[in-house]
């Protein structure tokens, strides 16, 4: 037990450290244009710690001046078919639950702006995104404005809806930055908010063990999320898991006051158990992936990754032996011809397998 670790979720003492990488990318998902400057990239440390309180898993020596996200990064999921029917079907949800039609819609951490431009299409509803990592135009098209400032320093009107997917679990002190959020939202017209994380139960319950990066700070399990959002002033909590168990999507209205007694459901009971075995099961599959690859290199056999996001990032920087695989595979044209962070190898087409 470290006592002196407190929660960065609920507050609370007794966080206990359960897993340690000692070096990880910075940015798993920043551009590396030569592969020099791929192997120079900066890495960093990971101690996951678990609040026995609120089943919140967050990086323990996490250091936010660390990072700092730009046009550069590049983590859109919108080039899958899978990922874009989740995201086709999430709009056509939002739409059936929210009456936007003549409202205005605020995505803060919109990325591209793929997701807030659908959401708005065809109707008159006027969106306003905001992320420090966009690329195009700051001028409005088709009702919608995206920019590159700070929600928080913008004046911007009170949404019929305000949506965070996937900025969360990038945030130091998440505590701190939905009280910020809800602050700025309060008023007579209690807008809706819909936010998305990836889900911790997967990577403990069906070992997705890819999705540990330095990127995210915080790993938010069902009952630490809506604690979390609860204590910062948010109600009518409706959460559930989604994308086959990856994501947790939350909805609620500002409240504008602080109600633990919101942070539903509990937290699952074996949780705090598949903590005490979760080391052991990440080094069993780290090594069992170490013997494959060098298993196939020994028969004479060339392995490509599928994938340069987080996950086969992640994969090539963990696993021993994976220096030896040369490129990797990605649909998304922006990153090709780039190559992976900390490791060097290049991100290449699909076609690529064919003239190989």
């Amino acid at each position: 037990m470290t006592d002196a670790i407190s929660c960065i979720a609920c507050g609370s003492a007794g966080v206990r450290v359960f897993m340690e990488m000692e070096r990880a990318p910075v940015f798993c998902n920043q551009l590396c244009h030569s592969q020099p400057e791929a192997l120079d990239a900066p890495v960093a440390p990971i101690k996951l710690g678990y609040c026995d309180a609120c089943g919140h898993v967050f990086n323990v020596v996490f250091n936010h001046s660390l990072l700092e996200y730009s046009p550069e990064y590049e983590n859109s999921l919108h080039f899958s078919a899978h990922f874009q029917q989740y995201a086709d079907q999430l709009v056509r949800e939002l739409r059936n639950r929210y009456d936007l039609r003549g409202q205005a819609v605020i995505e803060l951490g919109c990325g591209s702006g793929a997701f807030l431009r659908s959401l708005c299409a065809g109707t008159d509803t006027r969106g306003y995104g905001f992320d420090p990592s966009y690329q195009g135009q700051t001028d409005e098209r088709d009702g919608v404005r995206i920019v590159r400032e700070s929600y928080f320093d913008a004046d911007v009107v009170t949404p019929a809806l305000f949506c965070c997917r996937h900025v969360l679990e990038h945030v130091e002190q998440p505590a701190d930055f939905l009280a910020a959020i809800a602050g700025k939202l309060a008023g007579d017209s209690a807008p809706s908010v819909y936010l998305e994380v990836p889900n911790v139960l997967y990577t403990l319950r069906d070992g997705g063990i890819w999705d540990i990066i330095y990127e995210h700070p915080s790993y938010f399990s069902p009952h630490s999320f809506s604690r979390v959002v609860a204590a910062a002033g948010f109600s009518q909590l409706d959460v559930q898991e989604t994308f086959g168990g990856q994501f947790l999507s939350l909805h609620a209205v500002v409240s504008g006051s602080a109600n633990r007694a919101d942070a539903t459901p509990a937290a699952p009971k074996d949780v705090s158990a598949r903590i005490d075995r979760f080391a052991n099961d990440y080094r069993e599959k780290v090594d069992q992936w170490q013997t494959d690859l060098e298993k196939w290199r020994a028969a004479g056999q060339r392995v490509v990754v599928w994938g340069a996001g987080s996950k086969g990032n992640s994969f090539l920087n963990v696993v021993p032996g994976a220096s030896h695989i040369t490129h990797i595979v990605d649909i998304n044209p922006g990153k090709h011809g780039k190559f992976v962070a900390g490791m060097g190898q290049q991100i290449v087409p699909p076609e690529f397998l064919r003239a190989e």
